[in-house]
């Protein structure tokens, strides 16, 4: 015979004044590091409350109570992990991204406009690839309004929609009974249903492709000139 045992008090009322009083003393005597300040977000507690209900560890300062001040500019907080603040973080990673870039055009192979074949980026719009009728098009108003790039990165197309439907049927087979894809016949039909799909895919075109950035560089010196100069005869 099993023996069910159930606890008296299913409730519990927690004193919690008497309990942080027990846990914390009355007061606590910090001292500021060199180069930090008081921490804004709990005034030096390292506690913070949440809703007025909840205590729990202030994440700006981690339960320090103190944060280090930036080495670039005085008064600012520095970004957890780092010794400089958030606006000087951006601005490092900003460096390396231009240095990134830099190095990439150096290494990279460069054609003009004229001599490139395929898609580019929208030069005011980097989520629409457009051919080059129209990316002449989107140029030339940016080039009316003075604000240009000097080059553009080559793309090169990858199909992204591939449908393999002896997966998609051995897929739908998982819910049932067991080695009910074995069990299945007229495979055969299965490869013409393949067919069909590749084909329909392949007559998609464009829609059925998306696009990365290659390493060569199209530089468009020359196009600007013209550009430049049909926009002055059309005034």
């Amino acid at each position: 015979m099993k023996i069910v045992r159930y606890a008296e008090d299913k409730k519990k009322i927690i004193n919690w004044r008497e309990m942080l009083i027990d846990l914390f003393p009355d007061r606590t005597e910090r001292e500021l590091n060199d180069n930090s300040k008081w921490c804004p977000e709990c005034d030096g507690l390292g506690l913070v409350t949440v809703e007025s209900k909840h205590i729990k560890g202030c994440v700006t300062c981690l339960g320090k109570g103190q944060i280090n001040l930036c080495t670039n500019k005085d008064g600012e907080g520095c970004v957890y992990g780092y010794t400089v603040c958030k606006s000087c973080l951006e601005s490092e990673n900003e460096k390396e991204r231009i240095k990134g870039v830099k190095i990439r055009y150096k290494n990279a192979k460069k054609v003009t406009f004229e001599n490139y074949k395929g898609k580019l980026f929208d030069p005011s719009n980097d989520e629409l690839v457009v051919d080059k009728d129209e990316f002449i098009d989107s140029l030339s108003e940016m080039i009316s309004e003075g604000e240009f790039p000097k080059y553009v990165w080559g793309l090169t197309a990858y199909q992204n929609i591939n449908v393999d439907m002896v997966q998609v049927v051995s897929d739908a087979c998982e819910g049932g009974y067991e080695d009910q894809f074995e069990h299945l016949s007229a495979m055969d039909d299965l490869n013409h249903i393949q067919e069909a799909i590749d084909t329909w895919i392949t007559n998609q075109g464009d829609a059925a492709c998306c696009y990365n950035e290659t390493n060569v560089v199209v530089l468009l010196d020359d196009i600007i000139v013209k550009l430049q100069k049909e926009n002055t005869n059309g005034l």
